[in-house]
């Protein structure tokens, strides 16, 4: 079932109050600019900018059966937790209920995101809550490089996901180098709000080809414009050749390394989920982006937080989408 009808102008549906009910709103295709607020991820889309971008992705779903298992995948226990030792009040059914909507759950996460930030470099000294920060992002940032470091099981596809920086595909030549892939699968057009003109995916393809890796072993995946988009259409990509894997490595940043992951496991078809093996390794970041310097720098520290508001954001989207 098509949840985001196409026609010559992007025409979007937008359950906004009432689960049942759609707002019917038609996008011309040259007003994206004022559509389109962001510069870059350190903020939370609006509504209409989150709405058109759904409405530009590949149009899988995630199977109906899953929806409330997935949420069981997040743990929000430490994002809470940092938000009570700050001193900020919430209401609670907000990332602990079942559901709510998403324009009001993205008004919600924008707020509480300039509260927290406010709060947090008004703080004085951080010693205090060095423990909550460090519990979110050794939370957000979990892999298995430990356990794929010492075993000598080859996956077939390291999957990195697209970025500006080499950083994730360097990590995935490592792994090709050192016999732990079979093969690279690199994805990604760039963010709604780039200016780019040549997909990260082709760039990535390029430069890992430049290293050494053989050509006929990268897969190139060109289109994807968010991590959710990048699974979608890697999964659409991967059917139509009938190359679907048995086994991957997720290559990203550690910050979002957890999305990444989810998004994995949630748009996994039933019939073949339980026989592709999935494993995570981090890549490296920039020291500003680190474990012990994230949340020094604004910009920095929005990044990754935002990480964990798009989890839920993400699960609330996805049952939207199933009622359409």
């Amino acid at each position: 079932m098509s949840y985001l009808p196409r026609i010559n102008n992007i025409l979007v549906w937008m359950t906004l109050r009432k689960p049942n009910h759609f707002l019917k709103a038609i996008i011309p295709l040259n007003v994206t600019s004022t559509i389109i607020k962001r510069k870059d991820s350190t903020l939370i889309p609006e509504i209409d900018e989150l709405m058109h971008l759904i409405s530009l992705e590949s149009q899988r779903q995630v199977p109906s059966d899953k929806l409330y298992s997935n949420l069981e995948l997040i743990d929000f226990g430490y994002l809470i937790d940092f938000i009570n030792v700050l001193g900020i009040e919430y209401e609670k059914n907000i990332l602990n209920g079942s559901a709510s909507e998403v324009g009001d759950y993205l008004s919600w996460s924008i707020s509480m995101m300039n509260q927290i930030v406010e709060k947090l470099f008004n703080h004085g000294s951080k010693e205090d809550i060095l423990p909550y920060l460090d519990s979110i992002y050794r939370y957000l940032s979990e892999d298995d490089s430990s356990v794929l470091d010492t075993s000598d099981t080859v996956y077939d596809i390291g999957f990195v996901f697209g970025s500006s920086s080499n950083l994730r595909t360097d990590k995935a030549i490592e792994l090709f180098n050192h016999g732990k892939v079979r093969s690279i699968m690199v994805s990604g057009k760039a963010p709604i709000y780039s200016d780019s003109k040549v997909p990260e995916a082709s760039r990535l393809a390029k430069y890992a080809i430049d290293k050494g890796v053989p050509d006929d072993c990268i897969i190139e995946e060109p289109l994807g414009m968010s991590i959710p988009d990048n699974v979608k259409r890697s999964l659409d990509l991967l059917e139509q050749s009938k190359k679907i894997p048995n086994s991957l490595i997720i290559v990203s940043s550690p910050f979002a390394m957890r999305r990444c992951y989810i998004d994995w496991i949630k748009f996994l078809p039933r019939e073949i989920e339980s026989i592709i093996a999935i494993k995570r390794y981090n890549s490296s970041v920039s020291e500003r982006f680190d474990r012990d310097n994230w949340y020094k720098q604004e910009d920095t520290f929005r990044i990754v937080l935002n990480e964990y508001f798009k989890l839920r954001g993400e699960w609330l989207i996805d049952c939207m989408l199933a009622k359409i």
